[in-house]
């Protein structure tokens, strides 16, 4: 379905998936948190809400500014 988007229509999928879809924000959430040290992690937890939101729109930006790597290439005969 993305693929048969347009860039524009695509830019609202990505900020709705990333603001609206819970399971999906949790994932992303989950996969930043992994990377983080044990005196990251003890940070994070302190500031957990601000710094939830921090993550989640500097995801939606990096989606929305990668845009052009979701392209699908051509299909070669």
């Amino acid at each position: 379905m993305f693929f048969g988007l347009t860039s524009n229509k695509r830019i609202d999928y990505i900020e709705n998936a990333v603001n609206r879809d819970q399971k999906f924000r949790n994932s992303l959430k989950g996969i930043i948190i992994g990377q983080l040290t044990v005196n990251e992690y003890l940070i994070y937890i302190k500031n957990s809400s601000a710094l939830n939101k921090r993550m989640m729109n500097l995801v939606r930006e990096r989606l929305i500014n990668s845009i052009q790597l979701f392209e699908r290439p051509p299909v070669e005969l």
